[in-house]
């Protein structure tokens, strides 16, 4: 994105809405499933030569206090396995401690008390309770959750004095960082599954430190499974039944991995190879890749019949939008009326016009969105009737969804032969709270995720879920409830690419660009700015004002355009 058309940009560990905590009780963090993910920053291919921060080791005479602090300190500096770190441990502990469980995001500072009734300076064990606020966690998977305010955690460190020197016995796996810490040695990383039809690359985002061994990390990653909100959504080539032998940088350029596991067909190991290089677009300066199942190198040349799965995926040119008289039309090129397709006409009050990527389906409300109506070789039907309808979302298997103010989600196939599908349309079943009600929803290019603002007694957050599908990809339910965190009140939420969602709040005209990673990315206002539609990626936004005015987001800002088409919207 332009940095001309950003008014601000703001990266935060902990950042929650208070007020929201009744409303997502039961919501997971993007993407575990206990609080809110908040995490920032930016996910461009990364310098595979990353060097880790450097820590100091215990200083002679060190009190316990100091010897816990310096320890939890030393979580930064990652060289040769947390080395550093081991000094603080005793002998015996040094090596059982595993830093990679779960790391505890933290402010202020931790304070350390010992036991009462026991006197560290005069006995050779001590037991201290470690109390500290926490406002963050990343579990060993690499997923991440926040908490809408600090929570206060106290742990248990117990030490023992070897050669008259204080050293930590026991304590839990894994790292404590401050924000500003967290923000030096992790980073976030896309993994990428597949959907259910191996038609779509699904991203997956995870938070790891910079350690040395990390494409390890990240290939045994992608064999132990997407996210929970992402379990019989997404699926990976690579599985935990495997063994992983082997899997590093060579000179920090040429990628190598070595696996066993049973007899697989071309095609499979095929799939396995495009996973580990869609994961390997994380890095930059790479130039080679070879990846050996049972001793053999899986080529690059794949079998005949073989379709690979792009990590991007493009929006045709093609729009839909409303005429200023109230007709919906399909154009090549919204600002020339030349090869000009009229969809529907002589119904009233039409309005959030959409069209599948396929160019031939689209779909609008009508009767003050009352009615949703669906348009496929000439023919129109409405297929819906209800109150206050959210905008409808074509998904890339053909189906148009919306939701009604009961907080029902529909689903609707104009191009199926089957009645059902066509006109009645199916249910997408939800095992949420049901007082929820429906701003907007939208569902992703890939078809594994859809974003709904949802809301409950005045407060309202951007919810993203999973999507399961049968095998012809026809929906069937949403998975578990994950919520971002943004800084603009939301009443709706558009995907831009596959890993963005532009949130707009039509009361003040104030919109941003949420990053799955948690960056968050204020765009400039925009009064009477009631939604927005994007292309494949940030950088084609059109945002539709109550007017019927169209604006495009270019390099300075918002530029109007000449045009009398209201809601000029590209596919999805």
């Amino acid at each position: 994105m332009s940095q001309g058309a950003v008014f601000s940009r703001r990266v935060a560990l902990s950042a929650g809405v208070a007020s929201l905590a009744a409303l997502l009780s039961s919501c997971a963090g993007l993407p575990s499933n206990d609080h809110v993910t908040q995490h920032s920053s930016t996910l461009g291919a990364k310098d595979s030569k990353t060097s880790p921060a450097r820590a100091p080791g215990p200083l002679a005479g060190a009190t316990p206090e100091a010897i816990i602090e310096g320890f939890v300190r030393a979580g930064v500096d990652s060289i040769e396995n947390y080395a550093v770190a081991r000094q603080y441990l005793s002998s015996s502990y040094n090596q059982h401690w595993n830093p990679l469980g779960t790391t505890r995001v933290y402010r202020n500072t931790i304070q350390a008390q010992a036991d009462e009734g026991i006197s560290s300076s005069n006995s050779a064990e001590s037991t201290y309770h470690v109390r500290f606020q926490q406002t963050a966690t990343v579990n060993s998977q690499g997923l991440t959750s926040t908490f809408p305010e600090a929570q206060t955690e106290t742990q248990d460190f117990k030490l023992v004095k070897e050669d008259n020197q204080w050293r930590i016995s026991s304590c839990p796996d894994g790292l404590w960082l401050d924000g500003s810490e967290f923000e030096r040695v992790f980073s976030p990383y896309r993994l990428y599954f597949y959907d259910r039809a191996f038609r779509y690359a699904v991203p997956d985002i995870r938070w790891f430190p910079h350690i040395e061994n990390y494409f390890e990390l990240l290939v045994r990653m992608l064999m132990s499974g997407p996210a929970s909100y992402l379990k019989g959504v997404a699926f990976s080539a690579l599985t935990d039944s495997m063994t992983l032998d082997e899997a590093r940088l060579v000179n920090n350029q040429d990628a190598t991995v070595r696996l066993t596991g049973e007899r697989l067909d071309d095609s499979r190991l095929a799939r396995i190879r495009e996973q580990i290089v869609h994961g390997l677009s994380n890095f930059s300066g790479l130039e080679k890749t070879e990846v050996y199942y049972n001793g053999t190198l899986i080529p690059e040349q794949t079998p005949n019949g073989y379709m690979p799965v792009p990590l991007t995926l493009s929006v045709p040119d093609r729009t839909v939008a409303i005429t200023a008289n109230g007709q919906m039309v399909a154009r090549d090129n919204y600002m020339s009326a030349s090869g000009e397709q009229m969809l529907l006409r002589g119904v009233s009050q039409l309005s959030a016009p959409a069209m599948s990527y396929s160019g031939d389906m689209f779909a609008c409300l009508a009767n003050d969105a009352g009615s949703l109506y669906t348009v496929y070789q000439g023919t129109a039907r409405r297929v819906w009737q209800g109150s206050n309808l959210t905008a409808p979302t074509f998904d890339a298997y053909g189906w148009v969804w919306t939701a009604d103010a009961e907080g029902t989600v529909r689903a609707f196939k104009p191009s199926s032969e089957d009645a059902q599908e066509r006109e009645r349309g199916v249910d997408i079943g939800m095992s949420w709270p049901r007082n929820l009600s429906f701003t907007s929803i939208n569902v992703s290019h890939d078809s594994a995720r859809i974003a709904i603002v949802a809301s409950t007694e005045g407060a309202s957050a951007v919810i993203i879920s999973g999507v399961v599908r049968d095998d012809a990809g026809k929906p069937l339910n949403l998975t578990e409830m994950v919520r971002l965190s943004s800084s603009v009140v939301p009443r709706s939420a558009r995907w831009a690419g596959d890993q963005n969602v532009v949130v707009v709040n039509v009361k003040n005209g104030e919109s941003e660009v949420i990053s799955l990673s948690g960056e968050e990315t204020k765009l400039d206002r925009l009064d009477g700015v009631m939604s927005v539609s994007t292309a494949d990626n940030t950088s084609n936004i059109i945002a539709h004002r109550s007017d019927g005015s169209c604006y495009v987001l270019e390099e300075r800002g918002w530029t109007r355009l000449d045009t009398l088409l209201h809601e000029i919207s590209y596919a999805g």
